[in-house]
């Protein structure tokens, strides 16, 4: 691990496969553990080992004993495609290009795929959808007293450092919508369908439809064979990219199911009103009626007194 370029709030670091090459001591000075002053101990010198290690692109580095063992846990992990094995500052995560640039900001665009910004952008993504739902559900367990909102928010904001937890909370998210938008209520006799029957079936799985795009939505999933597939892909996947594909379908169905539920005004823009369908009764922008504006050919008619 070489650390390319460091700031305040995060590092960023090449990782290269390396061979140790030797090893030495060196003198490293260690304060002493006295019952003395702790503001000015007593220094000694002690022999550290260090051992030197070449990459194969031809750097060479020392490092201590610590940092070795880190290194070859790392390399251990990586060739068994351990699934928790994750490097949040790696430099290829921080490129960017003016294509697919970050858009947030700088000092976090080598973490934006990361668990923890995942679940932190999916908590600012239910606050929003949540103040519309609140507005037209009538069973709100969801948010209610139970406090299950307000614990799912605190381990998606502060506890989200692995994949399984962002898969977790996305799950648990569906789940919550589902039960405010719904879904699956006039279902819920029928029998479960599987997902992956559903997905390797190719005549059921070109008539699924995930996304609502029709008017009149009803429930979060057009159908119980929607949401288990959607449930399918989401357990199997491996990647935090397609865990945020997830999250905006479901900002997509709940954002219609909203729209298509919203008690409309009765009153519409293109109405006239009747303030409006008398011209004289209408102000200018400088406040004065239209019978008063200079313009006005009204105005224009009257007799000028001398």
């Amino acid at each position: 691990r070489m650390v390319v370029e460091s700031t305040k709030d995060s590092e960023i670091a090449r990782y290269e496969d390396a061979s140790v090459t030797g090893w030495k001591m060196r003198k490293d000075e260690i304060p002493v553990e006295t019952d003395g002053d702790e503001f000015d101990p007593e220094m000694k010198m002690v022999d550290t080992p260090i051992w030197k290690v070449v990459t194969n692109n031809g750097h060479e580095m020392w490092l201590a004993g610590a940092e070795l063992l880190q290194a070859i846990f790392r390399y251990i992990k990586r060739n068994n495609n351990d699934p928790s094995y994750f490097e949040p500052d790696a430099a290829f995560l921080a490129y960017r290009n003016s294509l697919g640039r970050h858009c947030g900001k700088a000092s976090e665009a080598a973490h934006a795929m990361t668990p923890l910004r995942f679940c932190q952008f999916m908590v600012r993504r239910e606050a929003e959808l949540y103040q519309g739902l609140k507005q037209i559900v009538y069973d709100n367990d969801w948010g209610g007293k139970s406090g299950n909102r307000n614990a799912w928010v605190t381990s998606m904001r502060d506890f989200a450092f692995d994949f399984e937890t962002a898969r977790g909370g996305l799950l648990t998210l569906e789940s919550a919508l589902v039960e405010m938008t719904g879904g699956g209520a006039e279902n819920a006799a029928e029998e479960e369908p599987s997902g992956r029957a559903l997905l390797d079936n190719p005549a059921t799985r070109e008539d699924i439809e995930l996304e609502s795009i029709e008017k009149g939505v009803k429930a979060l999933w057009n159908s119980p064979a929607s949401r288990a597939v959607f449930l399918e892909l989401m357990k199997t996947c491996k990647t935090v990219g397609f865990l945020a594909l997830g999250l905006e379908l479901l900002n997509r169905n709940t954002t219609a199911y909203i729209d298509s539920n919203t008690v409309k005004s009765a009153a519409t823009a293109a109405e006239v009103r009747p303030y409006e369908a008398d011209p004289s009764s209408r102000s200018t922008r400088r406040g004065i009626p239209v019978w008063q504006d200079h313009d006005s050919m009204f105005f224009d008619e009257m007799p000028v007194r001398s």
